[in-house]
């Protein structure tokens, strides 16, 4: 399968780049948006006044640009600007332009359409081994596929040849339900297990997971809320809500605290193996779920138990707290389920370890867990896109705290499992926390309380800042800073049976006219809360004004000493610390900026901008698809999920600008990208606002192996200036379906006159791969290898071997004529010897197909020689291109060129100016051809010109000895010192910087300045 990367060359007639970065130093910072910013309120009493006309208009003075582009769209340099789109725009592209008269569409998309595949297609999960592989207990009933063989008949083909999850663990768990599962299957359909990786005891990664107990025992209503239910009662006694709140800080009383030790025992041993502890002396029992011990339940009076409780018992499966149905029917009689847990030691049954009351003591406030959120980057809670893939791409780039996505607390108490989901944390974020939506104390409350118990995170937030309809109708989110009665319940009943943090989220408020977050802060700051985030934007202005951060700061100034977090317009570290220092918030929570530019945390930390390339980016996608995998699965659920949520994050991350493009920087938040091209092609397609470009990069993620890739460094390789007639391009790979997508993607994508096959690289990278001279070894491969890609390339293809790997093994002439039998057009030999008989040789061997000999050709006498003595049809010059590349012309016209230096100067300056014009001017673009230049210095030195030699000519391995030119500049490019190199260096391009240092890639060329 093929993958489509590049876009039309007649479509992108900007200079092309390999790499970019961007000084501070060389631009000047963009100015803010114009845009009129929220008025605060100047009183902070219980009245909302605006700000009078002459303040507005004084804050409008001091955000509004000199010289600037118009507002929401950024400065873009001018050779990189379109005059006329790429393509046509989509009609469901939220960039487009309405037409005339009509408004723009808003909000979400709700009948996106969803990839499905029949039931009667699909392997059933009970035959993973993800599942465990038990079986299915439906049988022939089962809506999904059991017969593996029919299963893989149907199966829709792979999508690549390698399984990350098998190539990681050792095992895929999904087998032949997996996506690239023919990397792991035997001929019969059996799941592969590498040994040497697959580790059955270890850990999983992922915390938090929701057992199948829990999920049912809170479906039919079987889990028990002591410490929420004790603070409703206080909460509806009358004393209000000021006695809910005052001395026991989660209400209860010594009874009410019973249960608890179940809820504490469940979440350390979950399958009730150590026993129960006695707090009774009833005796009868009842049966139970499988593993689970059950008393009968009894009426006071009814046993020995002096307080007339109901004994409870916790169950295998359930978790915390948890009634049967009949208990739960008895027990509703008292008071909003106030439940005592009489627990009892069965018969038979020996309770074991050290019995202790630190499960049953309440917290006070001054003992709960403390957390210092100051100075630390906070990734915000961020719907649908923020998560656990995204998240550990953010903790790479170095986020310190992060939060789950925000979770519906009544779908929680429901057990529902695509909200549980949202509750998983990997163990590589060390500072997490969950966030939760509701309107109603109770519902909250219990919600906190069954997170306490079941869920480990360091904190809790409270989402007060949800501008979405569905949410916002149901009292819930934004609508809270409405209710405040009802907020200060909420709050104050999670508070009082959390152990851990409590944090809340909110907006400045929901109108425009009547902000309250300042008067909201100190009442969240009493209640007990421990941190506050304010978003500087109402729910009314949604993202249509720029974040108003003095009024972020009139509210860390009331809501002090506690912690309180700014949020809104963050995309570069100019804007994160220009905000911090300006301010007293303790701390930036980042949102939007994260998904534009996730490597922001890296900027931020290290004060700098980061010019990333589109390779770089494009693996930072690979990255992410190779997570989602992990974490959503390799099947074809798992692929969907995957391909959905890398979508959705691409439909934030086009607006990334890159430094080298912008003509000021930073980019602000609000400033959309024009339509422009990019530095390279694949930087050109990850900056389009059209969805079929994403679903492009999408495919490229999803494929392995060579140009497939899209690499940036690779795609650089393939482009052809106009002044080369005849040019091809040399691939190098190990496998024959990679290669043969690579050349049919080629074949498609680039303007080429031949593609050459790379069996003669010698580098141990390449070599320990099986490609380069390694194919000449792997004679199999080597012919699948040619065969695929001359059945997909319409242009002629062409190999450049060695005469083989070893010197006493060399068999080039037995591979030639299977080359040419397999299509091939030309043959080079690449000697390490240069042994031109044993090319004749080979010659013969692959008649009547033209073979190119190669090695050692300085001379138009070289040249000729070989040419003439033998059958070969042409020479490829190498290395005497690099040491004197006026040799082309000394063949054609057959005689010795006694260059000058200062011809030479000459033929260096144009080689800089070709850079320049090639790899760009600015800051990278000079540095990437000083670099080039000095590269091919080291090869240029070992010219002796024409009129110093004893003997003409020259030989290529004649190495020039310590000499002095005809003149100075002659002497100086003769010498062999890096540091006069770097002289010649700045004659052409100024100087290098005080630290600068050089060292050729290759050894040889290496010398001591």
């Amino acid at each position: 399968m093929s993958c489509t990367l590049l876009l039309d060359a007649s479509e992108c007639q900007a200079p092309s780049r390999d790499q970019h970065s961007s000084s501070p130093e060389e631009r000047t910072e963009a100015p803010p948006d114009v845009t009129t910013p929220q008025p605060i309120e100047e009183k902070l009493g219980s009245q909302s006044v605006t700000a009078d006309t002459e303040d507005q208009q004084r804050r409008v003075a001091k955000l509004e640009p000199q010289n600037g582009p118009s507002s929401g769209v950024a400065a873009i340099k001018n050779q990189y600007v379109l005059k006329r789109p790429l393509q046509e725009p989509e009609t469901d592209d939220d960039e487009s332009q309405p037409p005339p008269g009509k408004r723009k569409k808003r909000g979400q998309n709700k009948q996106r359409p969803r990839a499905i595949i029949p039931y009667s297609q699909l392997l059933c999960p009970k035959l993973h081994s993800a599942h465990g592989g038990e079986g299915c207990r439906y049988g022939d009933k089962c809506r999904y596929l059991h017969d593996v063989a029919r299963y893989m008949a149907v199966k829709p083909p792979d999508i690549g040849d390698r399984c990350y999850v098998y190539d990681t663990f050792g095992k895929c768990g999904y087998g032949a339900a997996c996506r690239f599962a023919l990397s792991h299957l035997t001929p019969d359909f059996a799941n592969v297990v590498n040994e040497a990786l697959y580790d059955p005891n270890r850990p999983s990664p992922l915390v938090n997971a929701v057992p199948k107990g829990l999920q049912e025992n809170l479906r039919k209503k079987r889990f028990a809320f002591p410490r929420s239910d004790a603070f409703l009662r206080k909460l509806q006694a009358g004393g209000g809500l000021k006695a809910a709140c005052d001395g026991n800080v989660t209400g209860e009383t010594e009874e009410d605290r019973l249960p608890n030790e179940a809820n504490s025992r469940a979440d350390t041993d979950p399958g009730g193996k150590q026993g129960l502890a006695t707090a009774g002396c009833c005796e009868d029992l009842v049966g139970g779920e499988p593993g689970s011990v059950q008393p009968e339940p009894r009426g006071k009076g009814e046993g020995c138990c002096e307080t007339g409780a109901v004994p409870e018992a916790a169950s295998a499966n359930g978790g915390a707290g948890i009634l049967s149905e009949a208990q739960s029917s008895r027990t509703m009689e008292k008071s909003e389920g106030s439940v005592v847990d009489v627990e009892v030691t069965p018969v038979g049954v020996t309770s074991a370890g050290v019995v202790t009351d630190e499960d049953v003591i309440c917290l006070r406030a001054a003992e709960k867990k403390k957390l210092d959120f100051r100075g630390k980057l906070y990734l915000a809670p961020l719907t649908t896109v923020g998560n656990l893939p995204f998240r550990r791409i953010c903790k790479g780039f170095g986020a310190d705290i992060t939060c789950g996505e925000m979770a519906l607390c009544s779908s929680l108490l429901q057990g529902q499992q695509s909200e549980w989901a949202l509750m998983k944390r990997h163990e590589s974020e060390d500072f997490f926390g969950v966030q939760v939506c509701g309107s109603f104390a109770d519902s909250m409350a219990r919600c906190a309380e069954l997170l306490n118990s079941q869920v480990k995170v360091d904190f809790v937030d409270i989402n007060a800042g949800c501008p979405i309809d569905m949410v916002f109708k149901k009292g819930a989110g934004c609508a809270l800073m409405g209710r405040q009665n009802k907020f200060h319940e909420v709050v104050c009943g999670m508070v009082s049976v959390l152990d851990c943090p409590l944090t809340v989220k909110m907006r400045t408020g929901v109108y425009d006219k009547s902000w309250n977050a300042h008067r909201l802060a100190p009442k969240l700051r009493d209640c007990g809360v421990s941190m506050v985030t304010i978003h500087g934007r109402s729910r009314e202005q949604r993202y249509t004004k720029l974040a108003d951060w003095e009024y972020i700061e009139t509210c860390a100034q009331a809501a002090n000493p506690i912690p309180v977090f700014g949020n809104g317009d963050i995309l570069s570290f100019e804007d994160y610390y220009s905000h911090l220092e300006s301010s007293t918030v303790s701390g930036i929570m980042i949102a939007r900026g994260a998904l534009v530019k996730p490597w922001l945390f890296t900027e931020i930390k290290e004060r700098r901008h980061w010019d990333i390339s589109s390779s770089e980016r494009l693996e930072l996608l690979r990255t992410y698809t190779n997570y989602g995998l992990e974490h959503w699965g390799s099947d074809f659920q798992g692929v969907e999920n995957t391909r959905k949520f890398l979508l959705e994050w691409l439909s934030f991350l086009y607006r990334y600008i890159p430094v080298g493009v912008l003509e000021r920087v930073p980019q602000r938040m609000n400033e959309r990208p024009p339509l422009y091209c990019g530095r390279d092609d694949l930087e050109t397609l990850m900056g389009s606002s059209n969805c079929k470009d994403w679903i492009k990069i999408r495919l490229a993620t999803f494929h392995s192996g060579g140009y497939v890739k899209g690499q940036q460094s690779e795609w650089a390789l393939m482009k052809r200036h106009e002044s080369e007639d005849f040019f091809g391009v040399q691939v190098c790979g190990s496998f024959a379906d990679s290669m043969a997508r690579c050349a049919e993607l080629l074949n498609s994508q680039v303007k080429v006159d031949f593609v050459d096959i790379n069996a003669g690289c010698p580098i141990d990278m390449v070599f320990k791969k099986g490609a380069g001279c390694a194919l000449m070894g792997r004679q199999n491969k080597f012919h699948e290898v040619v065969c695929g890609m001359v059945s997909v390339l319409d242009c002629p293809l062409t190999v450049k071997m060695r005469t083989g790997v070893y010197d006493k093994s060399w068999n080039a002439h037995r591979l030639a004529p299977k080359l040419r039998d397999c299509g091939v057009s030309m043959v080079t030999r690449y000697t390490k010897l240069a042994d031109w008989e044993y090319i004749e040789t080979c010659a013969q061997a692959a008649n009547p197909i033209p073979v190119f000999g190669n090695g050692d050709i300085l001379s138009f006498e070289d040249y000729y020689s070989h040419l003439e003595s033998s059958t070969v049809s042409g020479i490829m010059i190498a290395r005497g291109a690099l040491v004197k590349p006026w040799l082309f012309t000394e063949i054609k016209e057959r005689r010795h060129w006694d260059i000058s230096s200062s011809e030479r100067l000459e033929l260096l300056r144009t080689y800089t100016n070709y850079g320049l014009e090639h790899w760009g001017s600015d800051f990278q673009g000079v540095e990437n051809t000083r670099k080039f230049l000095l590269e091919w210095l080291s090869f240029l030195y070992r010219y002796i010109p024409v009129g110093v030699l004893e003997r003409v000519p020259q030989r290529m391995n004649e190495r020039p000895p310590l000499y002095c030119g005809r003149d100075d500049l002659e002497t100086l490019m003769g010498s062999s010192n890096c540091k006069d190199w770097i002289k010649i260096s700045e004659m052409l391009l100024g100087p290098v910087p005080a630290d600068f240092t050089f060292l050729p890639k290759h050894k040889a060329n290496s010398y001591e300045g």
